[in-house]
């Protein structure tokens, strides 16, 4: 990386795996998700522990090694919170498929409705060679509740969480694949915004 240079002014994007696995410094979906609960935040108590989920999609995951010196980067600071990591598991999501009629977003999402799956879809195949059965009905999505949060500084941009909560509605029965509920939908999905709950299967 060049702290000169705007990431995405670098001449060099086309070869940087920073530039790749972030989706294009952010303007696409990032290959990289993290589970931490930035829209609920909290203060920690002196040695309290906290489980952060990182998931990474498809070829990404060739990149999880670097997870730990990522970290030493970041100087044991996230989301302005000193840290000492203690121990890294992995595991693999499971894959099926679900069938439904409704979802609840529950946190806020940020985006253009007509792309809620069909973005996400259509970068985890060109950027990261994943595939993900998702709905391609008309839905209707009904807000409740609007959020806007303070920006999230990252080393290359600052990202400005922020969004609707509320209820997809679909007009048949669809199938999605069960990693969406993992990964939540929205260009803030890779923070925890966007997140999706079943409200009954079908």
């Amino acid at each position: 990386m060049n702290p000169d240079i705007k990431c995405n002014e670098c001449p060099l994007q086309k070869d940087c795996r920073y530039f790749w696995i972030t989706g294009n410094n952010f303007e696409r979906t990032p290959g990289i998700f993290c589970k931490h609960e930035f829209f609920d935040p909290k203060l920690f108590t002196a040695l309290e522990q906290c489980v952060i989920e990182i998931i990474w999609i498809g070829e990404a995951k060739d990149y999880s090694v670097l997870i730990e010196p990522m970290l030493d980067f970041m100087n044991h600071i996230l989301n302005g919170q000193v840290f000492q990591l203690q121990k890294i598991e992995s595991e693999q999501i499971e894959s099926k498929l679900l069938r439904i009629k409704a979802l609840n977003v529950v946190s806020p999402f940020a985006g253009k409705q007509d792309q809620f799956f069909k973005k996400m879809k259509n970068d985890f195949e060109e950027l990261y060679q994943e595939s993900l059965d998702l709905p391609d009905k008309e839905f209707q999505f009904v807000p409740a509740m609007k959020t806007n949060m303070d920006p999230i500084k990252l080393s290359t941009r600052r990202i400005n969480p922020s969004g609707f909560t509320g209820r997809i509605e679909f007009e048949e029965p669809v199938e999605m694949d069960s990693r969406m509920i993992d990964l939540g939908i929205g260009s803030s999905n890779f923070i925890g915004g966007g997140k999706l709950e079943v409200e009954h299967f079908i």
